[in-house]
């Protein structure tokens, strides 16, 4: 019922060929000479971990008293996504693209806020809750849940955000329950990303999730055969990016794998919490992580922990640096043969690409480029083809947001 008015979908079928779809066939296959195969996974269910905006509502109530049923209405948070062009919540309580558990937190939540009494913020600035964020743990089915609050520190949440995690406990098994203090600060950020300004206050720190959990007897065979940790376990705080259609993602890796040849010296840049370069570890000689944001490395070591306890000490060696990709294509890259790159929707930072395009790391033999912002991918690989330095060996497309005109690109380029 809300699809026209929701922001999160814009199609309503033919997912696989979109208008991003097509303009990465019209690349790429002209300088292939080939097909360029566009990937889809399932249209509902694919979603793990969604983010939703707060805003005031009504619900209509019926009770039934002395004189029969009584409807009346009252005032509720709504939970659901940005109207296109608008600053109008649409409330998708029933998104058929999210996990059922996600429906069901979401549910849980304004439950718990109608119990508790808890606002949320107005266009006016005024109420408590500005934002969720839900994050499933598929093995346990249950949600890590973070409320974005509308003010500075704990302290002056008080007594609404105690009594809203006590309701929160009532009614709803939770992974874990976390505050992120953004207060009124300007912008259009979601989190307020300062570390102190995150607080868990109740359960774990870290969601696990299996890379290939959920995906098909096809896919782990693959990305088995192609030498890939496919039992490897992630972990993810609030505080780091997750992929939200995990499964999908991993159908990606799988196919990536085939790109990275056995004996591999691998550096990787905006490497996250190590999904792609530890799974490609068992297949490589080395493999070197570097990722800007602070918080990863807690995530990045457990999960190497793990995995060294499964396949043994007999690893090629691996590690994460906290580094901006323009810093470590300088100082991380050396003796590397593979950059592998997965950077933010703006694409390649200007440093890496004008290393790259200058051939300041001539023991680079080939690059594999994993975008998810087309516009930027099309500008990087004019560059790169420009240069006369690089040719495209093979490029494929991933429909991770089925619904959405969104394509992630998995390109190769190899030195010329």
């Amino acid at each position: 019922a809300h699809f026209l008015d929701c922001s999160g979908c814009s199609r309503a079928g033919a997912f696989d060929a979109t208008p991003i779809a097509e303009r990465c066939q019209a690349l790429f296959e002209p300088l292939l000479g080939a097909s360029v195969d566009i990937f889809c996974g399932p249209a509902t269910g694919w979603r793990r971990q969604a983010r939703l905006a707060a805003a005031p509502g009504t619900a209509r109530i019926q009770t039934r008293g002395k004189r029969g049923r009584k409807a009346y209405r009252t005032k509720e948070v709504g939970l659901g996504l940005y109207r296109t062009k608008s600053h109008a919540v649409v409330s998708i309580p029933d998104c058929q693209a999210h996990a059922p558990e996600l429906n069901d937190a979401a549910a849980a939540v304004r439950a718990a806020c109608a119990a508790a009494g808890i606002a949320a913020v107005n266009s006016e600035g005024e109420g408590s809750l500005r934002y969720v964020q839900f994050s499933l743990e598929a093995a346990t089915k249950r949600v890590a849940l973070s409320l974005v609050w509308n003010e500075r520190s704990a302290k002056d949440a008080q007594p609404e955000l105690p009594r809203l995690v006590k309701a929160l406990e009532a009614t709803h098994d939770w992974h874990s329950i976390w505050a992120n203090f953004r207060g009124d600060k300007p912008g259009n950020a979601i989190f307020n990303n300062d570390p102190r300004a995150w607080s868990r206050l109740r359960g774990s720190a870290h969601v696990v999730e299996g890379l290939f959990d959920g995906t098909s007897l096809d896919t782990i065979e693959r990305g088995r055969a192609d030498g890939l940790d496919t039992d490897l376990n992630l972990r993810f705080s609030p505080l780091v990016f997750r992929q939200a259609n995990l499964a999908g993602f991993a159908g990606l890796v799988a196919n990536l794998a085939a790109w990275v040849p056995d004996g591999a010296d691998v550096c990787e840049l905006y490497a996250g919490v190590g999904a792609m370069g530890l799974a490609l570890r068992p297949k490589c000689r080395r493999v070197r992580c570097s990722e800007s944001n602070p918080n990863a490395p807690d995530g990045f070591e457990l999960a190497k922990r793990d995995q060294e306890r499964r396949l043994g000490n007999e690893l090629p060696p691996c590690r994460l640096r906290v580094l901006d990709a323009a810093d470590a294509i300088r100082v991380d890259s050396d003796g590397a043969d593979l950059l592998l790159v997965d950077p933010p929707r703006r694409g390649l930072c200007a440093d890496v690409l004008e290393a790259l395009v200058e051939g300041d790391n001539p023991g680079l033999t080939r690059v594999v480029y994993v975008s998810c912002g087309f516009d930027a991918l099309q500008r990087d690989a004019d560059a790169l083809l420009q240069s006369g330095r690089w040719k495209v060996a093979h490029a494929e497309g991933h429909v991770l947001f089925p619904g959405s005109d969104h394509v992630e690109t998995l390109a190769v380029f190899d030195a010329v």
